[in-house]
């Protein structure tokens, strides 16, 4: 796989579309036997070539794939897990590593305007993943969270409060000391499957304390 990862990295067109097409194929194939690759992907730690390479060509797939809910979703799923797992661990060292930066796009394109609920649901879990990759990347992350705080499927609002819950708890140094306390009260006592009028009062609390712009409602055109 490292070689194919390194294969789909070069110049060449068809060779990179080769590697990809089998890499996909290969992430389809062990789907049973998930702790063999990130295994796989940690040992390339040392290694960063090949995990660039490897990198490189998850973002390919990815982008080549973008809303096709059979390959994006699953895909999703595995990033999350690979995140969870320090797959990646060698890329947080860096502001606004590349690979955080282009994950983050490609997500925010995959859910636009979605209402599938699986899909949300994992994006909110890789964004979630992303708040390790310090600089813009965690900036932009966390708007992008406290935006599906009001989302208008109320499940969602709930999963991603949730997950932002846990998410504050693992990664320490995304959240302050000093206003922890508050940002974990607020995200546990808040009931998110309330009207969106009653709860965008809380979100815009939690963009003050982790010092994120508070979203500004476009207002809709005037009848005429």
């Amino acid at each position: 796989m490292c070689c194919l990862a390194q294969q789909a990295s070069e110049k060449i067109d068809r060779f990179r579309a080769h590697a990809a097409h089998v890499f996909m194929t290969l992430l389809h194939a062990v789907r049973h036997s998930t702790q063999s690759l990130f295994a796989h992907v940690s040992s390339m730690q040392s290694d960063r070539q090949a995990l660039d390479g490897f990198a490189g060509t998850l973002l390919q797939v990815f982008q080549d794939n973008l809303l096709n809910d059979r390959v994006s979703v699953p895909l999703l799923k595995m990033v999350d897990q690979m995140l969870a797992n320090g797959c990646f661990d060698a890329f947080t060292t860096d502001t606004d590593h590349p690979f955080g930066v282009k994950l983050l796009a490609l997500c925010k394109e995959e859910i636009r305007k979605s209402k599938d609920v699986q899909k949300l649901r994992s994006s909110v879990a890789v964004f979630c993943g992303l708040v390790q990759f310090p600089g813009c990347v965690r900036r932009k992350t966390l708007l992008q969270l406290l935006l599906l705080l009001c989302h208008p499927f109320p499940v969602i609002r709930k999963t991603t409060a949730s997950q932002v819950y846990e998410m504050a708890l693992t990664y320490s140094d995304v959240v302050g000391a000093d206003v922890l306390d508050e940002v974990m009260a607020v995200l546990g006592g808040t009931a998110w499957d309330a009207e969106l009028s009653v709860i965008r009062g809380q979100r815009n609390r939690l963009c003050d304390l982790l010092g994120v712009p508070r979203p500004q409602l476009i207002p809709k055109p005037a009848a005429r």
